[in-house]
């Protein structure tokens, strides 16, 4: 059976259709804006919740 692959707008930037969360050029722009060690994930976590407005604590070792 063929599978087709949903596509969907990008949550971040709502313009790139993409099959992940976000478009591959919204996972650049986090990891360039954001430390790269934390990954994309986590920096669109940190981005949503400075956008929100949350009082936000990142503890590094």
């Amino acid at each position: 059976m063929d599978k087709k692959k949903i596509e969907h707008l990008c949550s971040r930037c709502r313009k790139t259709n993409t099959r992940e969360e976000i478009c591959s050029r919204c996972i650049s722009e986090l990891l360039e804006l954001h430390d790269h060690r934390i990954g994309w994930k986590m920096a669109l976590e940190i981005e949503r919740e400075e956008r929100d407005g949350e009082n936000i604590s990142i503890e590094t070792q």
